[in-house]
């Protein structure tokens, strides 16, 4: 009993004068806007935070979506995903009156765990994460069926289901959720969470050899497609004819895919998503900031380009160049080939598939190109001029 005493007391000195170590994060918004200070109780905003400030969150205030930070001797919430471990270019802002201290600053999975790619920290909810040799992290769903996935609050849908996805090259903090079938999501952010956190910063969706169109609450698109929605504002929506609140947007996302290709993954901003599964497709719901979605393309190893159909073209006291042929008299082109004619002696009148040939100069031609063509069984007569 004496040496458990003292081994309490010796403990409890420990953690008395053994500061918590804080890890520093800095604010990094869309655009460069201030980040809106929270009070912790009336979610009134009480300061803005510059784009850049080095704050410390503190984890036993904190939650799933919102740091709990002091800035300038005020305390209360910003969300999470405004926060990252890189530090903006030329680094080295103060903490400024930032006395808030903590451990591991990452949203609380209630299972899985993370890692971290490029510096950037990949946390995960119903799912687990390991980091492969080359630096790509593997995000594997604990659930041998997916409802959909939640990428920092955000709700996907696929056009097949996944259940495995690589992360490649991350160019911010990710919070990954793999959500079970029947099962609720725990790190979705709600419409007035999104709408509370607003910021006024400009807010587009832009797609790369991809297109956008609005949808309705199935998820079926109309009204058009487009490569770009700006969201910062109230805007109707083109399927529902609905006018939708701004600061979010829904959207159907498809890849325009060139022929031989397939889509082997997506890049959300600058990071890399390979699914274990070909997504030409996909459906993003309340999207919250400014993000562009951009098909990764691979070679169809099963492509075989289309036969182009050949004509036959034959001349009559003329040859003709095009294609493969060079003073020909008979030969082959692809359908769409431009040949040019030339008659074998002196000036003439030409005739094409029975039609005598006319043009702004007159009837005598001795050579002319066929600029539109050939899409038909060609036949081409030469008729010398008698003077």
């Amino acid at each position: 009993m004496k040496y458990a005493k003292w081994l309490f007391l010796l403990l409890a000195l420990i953690v008395f004068v053994v500061p918590a170590l804080a890890d520093t994060m800095y604010v990094h918004t869309d655009g460069g806007a201030d980040l809106s200070l929270r009070d912790e109780i009336t979610n009134e905003v009480i300061g803005s935070i510059p784009d850049g400030t080095a704050l410390s969150p503190d984890p036993q205030k904190s939650t799933d979506l919102y740091a709990y930070v002091t800035y300038q001797g005020k305390s209360g919430f910003v969300l999470w995903r405004y926060l990252s471990y890189q530090a903006p270019d030329g680094a080295g802002q103060t903490n400024q009156g930032n006395t808030g201290t903590t451990n591991k600053p990452e949203p609380q999975a209630a299972s899985g765990d993370g890692v971290t790619v490029n510096g950037f920290t990949i946390s995960v909810t119903g799912a687990s994460a390991i980091l492969n040799e080359d630096g790509t992290a593997k995000v594997t769903a604990e659930s041998q069926e997916v409802a959909y996935w939640v990428f920092n609050g955000v709700r996907y849908d696929f056009s097949d289901p996944v259940t495995e996805l690589t992360v490649k090259d991350a160019d911010r903090d990710w919070a990954i959720e793999a959500v079970a079938p029947n099962a609720e999501a725990k790190t979705l952010l709600t419409e007035e969470q999104i709408q509370a956190a607003r910021t006024g910063e400009t807010l587009v969706a832009e797609g790369i050899h991809a297109e956008m169109s609005h949808i309705d609450a199935a998820g079926n698109p109309g009204g058009g497609w487009r490569v770009s929605f700006n969201f910062t504002k109230d805007y109707q929506n083109q399927k529902t004819r609905y006018k939708e609140q701004g600061g979010q947007i829904s959207l159907k996302v498809r890849a325009v895919i060139p022929a031989g290709k397939y889509v082997l993954g997506w890049k959300f901003g600058e990071t890399e998503f390979y699914p274990n599964a070909v997504i030409p497709t996909f459906v993003v719901r309340h999207l919250n900031t400014s993000l562009t979605y951009e098909p990764i393309f691979e070679g169809d190893p099963n492509y075989v380009p289309p036969e182009i159909p050949k004509v036959t073209v034959t001349c009559i006291n003329c040859t003709f160049t095009g294609g493969d042929y060079s003073g020909a008299t008979y030969g082959e082109v692809p359908v769409g080939t431009m040949i040019t004619v030339k008659g074998e002696g002196g000036y003439g009148s030409w005739e094409v598939n029975g039609s005598f040939l006319k043009d702004s100069h007159g009837w005598y031609l001795e050579s002319y190109t066929i600029t539109q063509g050939i899409y038909v069984n060609t036949v081409i007569k030469f008729y010398l001029t008698i003077n």
